[in-house]
């Protein structure tokens, strides 16, 4: 029995410290998408990003980062609950639910957001590929 919850122990180990380098990276896109960071966000953010909005804008990380720079989208806040990882090969997904204050073309909105992420594992670090959203209400 004790051979069993040592296995057991070990095994929720390795997937809490599988998890702990993502966490920290959705941490600082967070951070980054608040300070308008795009020097930490072009690191973040893969080549291939596809950048889902809960209405349907979809942008690319180009169309990101110029939005970010220029103005037209600005995050004012983001309050995320604690995520939930799951992690297939070089991929993971994060899953959540945020509420997060912004502004797109000068008007403020806020809305609950069910969000799910995908990042994948590069040569230089985990990137975010894809991010979707739809409303909680």
């Amino acid at each position: 029995m004790r051979s069993l919850l040592l296995i057991l122990f070990i095994m929720m180990a390795q997937v809490v410290l599988a998890q702990l380098p993502i966490a920290e990276e959705t941490k600082q896109l967070e951070k980054a998408m608040l300070e308008k960071d795009t020097v930490t966000l072009h690191q973040l953010l893969h080549p291939d990003l596809i950048y889902g909005h809960s209405n349907g804008w979809v942008e690319t990380k180009t169309e990101l980062l110029q939005n970010l720079a220029s103005g037209k989208m600005h995050y004012s806040s983001i309050f995320s609950e604690e995520p939930e990882f799951k992690r297939t090969g070089d991929v993971i997904s994060v899953r959540t639910k945020s509420r997060i204050a912004f502004v797109v073309n000068e008007k403020a909105g806020e809305l609950d957001l069910f969000v799910v992420q995908v990042w994948k594992k590069e040569i230089d670090g985990w990137k975010l590929l894809v991010r979707q959203s739809t409303r909680l209400n």
